[in-house]
């Protein structure tokens, strides 16, 4: 994940009493001041006349508590699918008369099968040319991590089959954030139960290394799924500005997802003469989107994604917000498979599932 600023490794008191209070709401309150209980304007330094208040550090350090929030979530939903799961794995056990260790080995372990020479080589031959190791030096090491995989996939399903039949339900809630949804670009009907708010810069490298995994999850999800796109350009990044225009001016033209799709294809290629021949592959007006882009007719709007992803929290990206829900950083479909379970209406987690 691209970050534009420097990383600043500071805890103010009003995040701590916010992270305290998630887990021990009573004591925190107990032991929480009236000022860091009630306000975050105390004043906690003093230079001369100069008053540093808690809710400057709050501010300065916005996306850093963000982070905080949603690592704080990832840790508490771990420990309670880990605690779920051994509670339905001992009562499985139980009922089988079997020990756990014994039910796990029965239905996980000894299910695994060593990979055949075929299995091994479909991984081997993809990276073949670019490795002198022979095949079986590569069989020695390939063989174990397949068998791993396949052990995990067996273990996930098992522990949803005893969640589906116990009736698990995950109550905790999860941080989400309030993210306009007008004046963006978007793929998908405005009626979808799940809306991923993205927010990129065409010019960086992160950014770009996402968009497999949105291709990949609009495929799964189809008209489940609607998606936005919000401006966050580097300043330290040349281009990344005028990319940011260009794509808005063929979206002037109806061309926006397919100019948005060519920058991150070729990032390479996103000087202002690169954006007007990409244009011209697009059979753009030529004119027209020239006197856009010389013109910077849409640097108001991209000014407002920025400042509201600044008000967020945002310092680097991508970030995405899948129904409010923020994630950090380009991720594997399976990241947004597990927020966007929780979201779909009932019954709609098929794909999630599988």
């Amino acid at each position: 994940m691209r970050s534009i600023g420097r990383t600043i490794v500071i805890v103010t008191t009003a995040a701590l009493v916010g992270l305290c209070a998630a887990v021990r709401p009573a004591t925190c309150r107990a032991a929480a001041s009236p000022a860091a209980a009630g306000s975050n304007d105390a004043v906690v330094a003093t230079v001369g006349t100069y008053n540093i208040t808690e809710q400057e550090i709050d501010g300065k350090l916005r996306a850093q508590l963000a982070s905080l929030q949603i690592q704080l979530y990832d840790l508490k939903r771990t420990a309670v699918e880990e605690m779920a799961d051994d509670f339905l794995v001992a009562q499985a056990a139980k009922k089988a008369h079997l020990s756990p260790a014994a039910y796990l080995k029965q239905q996980i372990d000894d299910k695994v099968t060593p990979p055949s020479d075929a299995d091994i080589h479909k991984i081997y031959d993809q990276f073949k040319g670019r490795t002198s190791v022979t095949f079986d030096q590569a069989k020695l090491a390939l063989a174990p991590r397949i068998m791993d995989r396949e052990r995990q996939e067996l273990h996930d399903q098992l522990m949803h089959k005893l969640r589906a039949e116990h009736g698990y339900k995950l109550l905790l809630k999860p941080p989400r954030f309030d993210v306009k949804l007008d004046a963006r670009p978007s793929l998908g009907p405005d009626s979808a139960p799940v809306t991923i708010v993205e927010f990129a810069d065409y010019q960086d490298p992160y950014s770009a290394r996402s968009e497999n995994t949105l291709k990949q999850i609009r495929t799964d999800y189809g008209d489940k799924l609607r998606i936005l796109f919000a401006d966050f350009p580097s300043p330290k990044l040349p281009n990344a500005m005028d990319a940011a225009r260009a794509a808005r001016c063929a979206g002037e033209q109806g061309k926006f997802w397919e100019f948005h799709d060519a920058l991150f294809a070729n990032q390479s290629k996103l000087a202002v003469k690169d954006l007007k021949a990409a244009a011209a592959n697009l059979k753009l007006d030529a004119a027209k989107f020239d006197d856009c882009l010389d013109k910077h007719k849409y640097d108001t709007d991209i000014e407002k994604d920025i400042a509201e992803g600044k008000s967020l929290g945002v310092d680097g990206t991508p970030v995405f917000y899948i129904n409010g829900r923020p994630v950090l950083g380009p991720q594997p479909p399976a990241k947004f498979d597990k927020i966007i379970a929780d979201e779909l209406p009932a019954g709609g987690a098929t794909q999630a599932a599988k």
